[in-house]
């Protein structure tokens, strides 16, 4: 049986201490990835896109946010990427200024 997206991201380790563990590995990621698939080209600009669908975000359980009752923060994004470095090809990211579109090599069709 084929996995679902966010099936595959809760199989991801999560490198963070149990005591700094407010949102869900899974959930941060599961932002990330769909803002990229927005066209989102920055950690800014992915958490500003996931922000202005906060009620979206807080309405489904999956992504793990609803007991916190709000979205992350862009610090919490930002120490996720930067002090995790296994993540950033995994989403595309680079700390220099590629755009998002160019480190994607998403194939044809």
């Amino acid at each position: 049986m084929a996995k679902t997206v966010l099936q595959a991201l809760k199989e991801i380790p999560d490198p963070r201490k149990r005591q700094g563990r407010q949102y869900p590995l899974y959930g941060l990621l599961a932002v990330l990835v769909l803002a990229a698939l927005q066209g989102e080209r920055s950690l800014r600009g992915m958490w500003q896109w996931a922000s202005g669908r906060e009620a979206e975000w807080l309405s489904y359980p999956s992504p793990g946010f609803r007991a916190v009752k709000r979205i992350p923060g862009l610090a919490t994004f930002s120490q996720l990427v930067f002090a995790w470095r296994n993540i950033i090809p995994f989403l595309g990211l680079h700390t220099n200024p590629i755009p998002l579109r160019q480190t994607l090599d998403l194939g044809a069709g």
